[in-house]
């Protein structure tokens, strides 16, 4: 429910009775309502209705409302029953403050993380599969500077809010105003005064309602409504706008409850009260389709991802999905794994990075194949391909690679190369069925670009120090510094601190026997089995080409030696002269 148009701030009226909307651009930023006293009502029920109109421009479903007010009389009643669908939020006076400081470092994260490249959250939304919310913050002028900090702060944040997507709308009494002692007076006069400058202002008062010039925009509407004899009228029927927070309720409570669902939801942990189920979920429902895994050594890290792949094995045939196990740490994590039904290829070999490489292109190549296919079948992702062709599904992929910083850091040379594959897969798994877990017990020395990291929302984090923390999470996000043992937080907004769960993980599980259970309830096409890369298969290529060439002459001479029961000396080398073996290579064989 878009409105392009931008922010419907009331009407224009004529002498003659003709009415239009007045709508100023959503670049506009945010505004300044000030109001006499007796028109306090008006004001408020004014600064409700336009708190609506920005919810409809920007996305029901992105918005979330912060007001700072602490009057004893809630003064947004009409706003207020949004608290229901979680994206109304009031702050007392004890809790102002910090909620101010998660914004503070919401506004330093999104300018610094992800607006390289971007000239604001509306451009990044348009160029990313997860949308960034948009923040509506509503201030009572007379209680921010006493909680909030010095004017200094307050500019600062108002210059950097909007690009970041927080849209503020202050607003003070002239009476209130006037009742304060001079150094409180001084302090928010010159606080509206820097947020005058930089938003519009709309004077509500006994004669009429004025919009304060600010910008080129504003200039030229105040010349066209003085040039047409306008007068600038607001909406203030309380009925009327509670009609329409309630219709944005309902429809986001349906939203809520959709019937979209997550593909893969895997039981990993519970909250601390032990009430909670926690599950691993990857899908439309949760928005999320790639995730990244941190805890330090010993931590559970290592026991939650096994329980993912056993989660894997027990809830889907390889028809419908398929894994691939990476192992950079010693080659001994994924080892359990080798019977996996679900395994197409299992990389034991730690120091082969190369194998990532070569990976991630075949998974480039694979999304332009599937992509073909959908064009083919007038479909957009794999759920709908899925939809049409049931006798023939197509599996999903899930990538996991343990101890990933290996490949974000050393510099080596082909590493330019894979980070921008990986940014290709990640933004583009989702809709053909390509997933990727991370995970990783340190982050020192690497660095993986804020471009990776923008696809991967959940980021389930065990204990942790502090500087790996802010690898992962938002700064003021420092949570996972004080888990116990086998605790974690499920986050899947990005690191935000408004999406920690503290969960305590499940404990592990006997793969071999949970593997045995499943092949044996298994048919035969139902399952696949991996190829395994080891150190000793995977040296140079000059020594694979030997193995292959060694490994054709067993084959073929078994074959051949079947035919000649008993056989001698003579035929053996008529063996090889077959195979055009010279006699060089077959020595080395021996």
């Amino acid at each position: 429910m878009n409105n392009n148009y931008g922010i419907n701030i009331g009407n224009l009226q004529s002498s003659e009775g003709i009415k239009l909307p007045l709508i100023l651009p959503l670049s506009t930023g945010g505004f300044i309502v000030e109001y006499s006293l007796n028109k306090s009502q008006e004001a408020l029920q004014f600064i409700q209705k336009l708190t609506l109109s920005y919810i409809t421009a920007l996305s029901e479903q992105l918005v979330t409302i912060h007001t700072f007010d602490f009057s004893l009389k809630n003064p947004f009643k009409e706003l207020a029953q949004l608290k229901d669908t979680g994206i109304y939020n009031s702050y007392s006076e004890k809790k102002a403050l910090k909620a101010y400081e998660e914004l503070e470092e919401l506004v330093r994260y999104r300018h610094y993380e992800l607006l390289t490249g971007y000239e604001d959250i509306h451009s990044y939304n348009q160029n990313s599969p997860q949308k960034e919310k948009f923040h509506i913050v509503l201030w009572n002028i007379e209680h921010i500077v006493s909680q909030f900090g010095t004017v200094k702060d307050i500019k600062s944040f108002i210059e950097a809010s909007r690009e970041a997507g927080v849209y503020i709308i202050a607003y003070a009494s002239d009476e209130a105003l006037l009742s304060l002692d001079n150094n409180d007076r001084n302090e928010i006069v010159k606080s509206s005064q820097i947020i005058s400058t930089a938003y519009s202002v709309i004077k509500i008062n006994d004669k009429k309602t004025q919009l304060i010039a600010v910008d080129e925009q504003t200039i030229k509407l105040k010349e066209l409504i003085k040039r047409f004899k306008f007068n600038h009228t607001v909406d203030t029927d309380s009925s009327e706008i509670y009609q329409q927070a309630s219709d944005i309720k309902e429809r986001l409570l349906i939203d809520s409850n959709d019937k979209s669902e997550d593909f893969l939801r895997i039981p990993i942990g519970t909250t601390l009260d032990g009430r909670t189920e926690i599950n691993f979920s990857l899908g439309d429902r949760s928005s999320v389709y790639h995730a990244f895994i941190a805890g330090t050594n010993g931590t559970g890290k290592t026991t939650l991802i096994n329980n993912i792949i056993l989660g894997i094995a027990e809830n889907f045939t390889a028809n419908q999905v398929k894994l691939y196990l990476m192992d950079y740490k010693q080659g001994v994590e994924f080892q359990v794994f080798e019977k996996h039904p679900n395994c197409e290829h299992l990389f034991l070999d730690n120091t082969n990075l190369t194998a990532a490489i070569t990976l991630i292109d075949e998974f480039t190549n694979l999304i332009n194949t599937r992509s073909e296919l959908f064009k083919d079948s007038a479909v957009s992702n794999i759920d709908d391909y899925n939809k049409n062709t049931p006798n023939k599904v197509m599996p999903r992929i899930i990538l996991v690679i343990d101890e990933v910083q290996r490949l974000f850091s050393g510099g080596y040379k082909e590493q330019s190369h894979f980070e921008q594959q990986l940014e290709y897969v990640v933004r583009q798994g989702r809709s053909f069925g390509i997933h990727i877990i991370m995970s990783t017990q340190t982050l020192t020395g690497a660095n993986i670009s804020p471009a990776i990291m923008s696809q991967i929302p959940l980021r389930i984090v065990f204990k942790l120090i502090g500087s790996e923390i802010w690898k992962i999470y938002a700064s003021n996000n420092d949570e996972p510094a004080r888990l116990g043992k086998y605790q974690f937080i499920y986050n899947n907004e990005a690191g935000e601190k408004t999406g920690n769960t503290i969960a305590r993980a499940m404990p592990p599980r006997d793969v071999s026997s949970i593997l045995s259970t499943v092949i044996s309830s298994r048919h035969k096409e139902e399952m696949i089995f991996p190829k395994i890369s080891t150190k000793a298969t995977a040296t140079s290529t000059e020594e694979a080409e030997k193995r292959e060439s060694s490994h054709d002459i067993e084959k073929v001479a078994s074959i051949e030696i079947d035919k000649f029961q008993p056989f001698d000396l003579t035929e053996y080398s008529e063996i090889l002269d077959k195979l055009n073996v010279t006699e060089e290579v077959a020595t080395n064989n021996e």
